[in-house]
């Protein structure tokens, strides 16, 4: 069975708010100094400000992979983890300017075409059009 490496944000803010000793979600925008929206906000698009949270985590000295993955003291989960975690992160979010840039690609070698053939048939009547005009001088 393949392991979910997608985070659940919900559970990583009530870490982060059992770290912090508070237990409202006001309480933990108070301590992160952002909005109650902000807060909503990461929960409805299951995002989360990562910049944010790990200079956060950082200056309070908050264990990461507890924050992030439920384990404590780093006993399970590696850096690589997190690194795998992250890249198949940036990954989800590239994959509809990637899959945007391909459909481009694809007109625009469509367009190249269409152009080459419109090209060659212009030859081509130039060509027909020249063969007239030398038969009918002979």
């Amino acid at each position: 069975m393949k392991e979910n490496n997608s985070l659940n944000v919900n559970l990583v803010l009530e870490r982060l708010k059992k770290s912090c000793q508070v237990s409202k979600d006001l309480e933990l925008c108070a301590e992160l100094g952002v909005k109650q929206t902000t807060l909503s906000s990461w929960r409805a698009r299951q995002t989360l400000d990562y910049r944010l949270l790990l200079e956060f985590s950082h200056s309070r000295g908050f264990e990461l992979n507890y924050l992030f993955f439920g384990v404590e003291n780093g006993k399970d989960k590696t850096s690589e983890d997190l690194l795998s975690l992250i890249t198949n992160m940036v990954a989800d979010k590239l994959k509809p300017d990637l899959n945007k840039q391909k459909e481009l690609q694809e007109k625009l070698l469509y367009l190249l075409e269409k152009a080459d053939i419109r090209r060659q048939l212009d030859e081509a009547r130039e060509e027909t059009v020249d063969e007239r005009k030398n038969s009918k001088s002979h």
